[in-house]
């Protein structure tokens, strides 16, 4: 259940989490940073990153205070941006905070209330959601007003970004195939399973050798691939369960894959094309791109309007580092 909406650009933030974790009732409040003259607490610094800190300090203990002021760090931003906010006399409102969560609700299929008992039957205490909500709007706001308009995408970015990328807007590869089946017989011993992988080597010899690999399907294969021929069909990669995909997209063409020992018998696949598909037209993808385009700028002018912004304040991190 998505309870903070897709249009709420910064809620994961480095995967953050208002969960409360075991460790917080350990910590004694002090001041981790003072920014301009706003204070930053210890207690805040775990508030937002509590999981992120404990997941990664589990895996490494020596990276505990790293993590504290990687979150620190995210704070910081923010408390920056909140000042902007009041400098340029904007921020958010209770009606604001109100329509969100309708919004919300309304996509997750929920009412007001029902929204908040699936909120706290998740763990989140339901102020620190309201604040980590009006906190998501404040940003939102805070690129429409301060960022969007340092912003600009030109059309022959969108070609270069689409030139770049056509390859992977074209979609996985994809091959023709053929393949025979020789089933094992009921309730098959080990020899008749061994047997079945000999006679699989011995066909697939024939296939390297020139033999007509649909002729050998014909005459040996199991069903439905002997009365096709072998056809098996075109397929993307990833498309085939994983004991075929991999091979059919790692044998070269006009080859013949090594057996496939399946529970059902041996498979022997034959590699007839394999391609990419064609990437669609620039028109078909063009707001796609335009979209990730302005996502990658929205980062690249948030990061140049914080330096400048940290360099114009006085910040005062009271974390030492490790």
């Amino acid at each position: 259940m998505n309870l903070r909406t897709p249009a709420l650009l910064f809620a994961a933030v480095l995967g953050l989490s208002l969960a409360a974790a075991p460790s917080r009732a350990e910590v004694v409040d002090r001041i981790a940073a003072v920014v301009n003259d706003d204070v930053i607490t210890w207690t805040e610094v775990y508030e937002i990153g509590a999981d992120h800190i404990e997941r990664g300090a589990t895996a490494d203990p020596s990276r505990r205070r790293a993590l504290e002021l990687e979150v620190l760090d995210v704070l910081i931003g923010r408390r920056l941006v909140e000042q902007e906010m009041r400098r340029l006399d904007m921020d958010v409102g209770d009606q604001d905070i109100e329509r969100a969560l309708a919004d919300i609700a309304r996509q997750n299929g929920l009412d007001r209330e029902q929204l908040r008992v699936e909120v706290e039957g998740s763990g989140i205490v339901w102020d620190a959601y309201l604040d980590e909500l009006s906190q998501n709007l404040r940003e939102m706001m805070f690129n429409q007003q301060v960022l969007a308009p340092r912003i600009t995408i030109r059309d022959d970015e969108l070609l270069d970004a689409y030139r770049r990328g056509s390859a992977a807007l074209s979609g996985p590869e994809q091959a023709h195939l053929q393949t025979l089946l020789l089933a094992y017989p009921e309730e098959a011993s080990d020899e008749q399973m061994a047997a079945v992988l000999t006679q699989a080597l011995e066909l697939r010899q024939q296939a390297l050798d020139g033999a007509e690999f649909s002729d050998i399907a014909a005459e040996h294969s199991a069903e439905p691939y002997a009365s096709r021929r072998g056809e098996m069909g075109t397929f993307r990669q990833g498309e085939l369960v994983g004991t075929l995909d991999e091979p059919a997209f790692a044998t070269p063409v006009g080859s013949v894959a090594a057996p496939i020992v399946t529970p059902q018998g041996v498979f022997l696949l034959y590699v007839v094309t394999r391609d990419q598909p064609p990437a669609p037209e620039f028109e078909a993808v063009k707001g796609r791109l335009q979209q990730q385009l302005m996502e990658l700028k929205y980062e690249e002018a948030r990061e140049q309007w914080e330096v400048q912004a940290r360099r114009r304040a006085a910040v005062k991190v009271l974390l030492e580092s490790m």
